[in-house]
Parts: C-alpha cells; structure tokens; sequence
C-alpha cells in the first residue's frame, strides 16, 4: 500500500476504508501518512510477533494463538489517533 501512495502521490488524502487484514494495514500505515479518518469493517488484529513470519504456515500459527491480538502495536496507534473513526463488526 505504501508503495502505492508513493507512486500515486494523491493529494488531500482524507482516510482509508479497509476490511479485515487491509484495516490493520492502514493502522500500520497511520504512522507514515497520518490520516483524518478511518472506516474499519471487520477489523483484523495480529500480534505484533506476526510481523516478522512469513505469510503462510508460521503467521497462520501466530494469529491463531488465542487472545493473541492483544500484543498488537495496532492497540497504541489507535489510542493516538484524534480523527474520526466508525468500525463496523459483523
């Protein structure tokens, strides 16, 4: 995504829409491009020990963990953010 927006190089970025894993993407993000405002539906939280596996077996096992999206960094970037935010959880 962030590769993308360099290319791109929109202007007046407001916010971002994301669904499932693209929603904890775009609070990742929120620490480089700083958005107003977010619609999050059916957010995905992963614990930040995620980060580093490889997509497949190794993440798969890490997410599935239980309650481990409480060790997420998503948590504090949320708590930071003063915009506007609408979740929406099925």
């Amino acid at each position: 995504m962030l590769a993308t927006h360099n290319h791109i190089q929109p202007r007046n970025l407001l916010g971002s829409v994301a669904m499932s894993m693209g929603g904890h993407v775009s609070l990742k993000l929120q620490q480089v491009l700083h958005f107003d405002s977010f619609v999050l539906i059916a957010l995905a939280v992963y614990s930040s020990a995620a980060y580093e596996l490889p997509f497949g077996h190794g993440f798969t096992e890490k997410i599935r963990e239980p309650e481990s999206w409480r060790d997420s960094d998503v948590w504090t970037i949320l708590r930071s953010f003063s915009g506007r935010l609408l979740t929406v959880i099925g």
